[in-house]
């Protein structure tokens, strides 16, 4: 599984979009290159989520941010239900709490078999520490995330 993980990391979530370039889809790292998120990734573990498993769990602090490799699954509110669009490959799911350092909001339920990369906080903070640089747009590319995730409730 993970001797393809840059490959198929710059295909799935870089395939063709310039750092900080405006699409109509959701830039999961719009800020970051092919390289810096390969950079960001190396040395994490892949995980597989088996259908109906919770890759984030609701109520739970310290959650790993995961980035989908493979696979759908879907947000779950706890009283409105299930939230409208399905993450998919290329997307980040635990952004929230990574954030706020707070429990997570919503669970995320795996609709099929789910693949993603688990980029735990420790991991991200000792990669992010050396490169000031990357810090600021890591931090730049989950701020619009999040402003696209919140623009879309409207």
């Amino acid at each position: 599984m993970r001797e393809r993980s840059t490959e198929t990391l710059s295909t799935t979530v870089a395939s063709g979009i310039q750092p900080g370039a405006a699409t109509d889809q959701e830039d999961t790292f719009a800020f970051l290159s092919a390289d810096e998120l390969d950079q960001l990734l190396a040395g994490c573990e892949v995980r597989q989520f088996a259908p109906g498993e919770r890759l984030i769990v609701r109520g739970q602090r310290r959650q790993p941010l995961l980035l989908i490799r493979d696979g759908t699954a879907e947000v779950v509110l706890a009283r409105s239900g299930v939230f409208p669009p399905r993450v998919r490959p290329g997307q980040v799911v635990g952004e929230l709490s990574f954030v706020d350092n707070r429990e997570a909001s919503a669970s995320v339920v795996a609709v099929d078999t789910v693949e993603a990369w688990v980029l735990s906080r420790e991991h991200l903070y000792s990669v992010l520490d050396q490169d000031p640089e990357l810090k600021a747009r890591f931090y730049q590319s989950l701020a619009l995330l999040l402003a696209g995730r919140l623009r879309s409730l409207s």
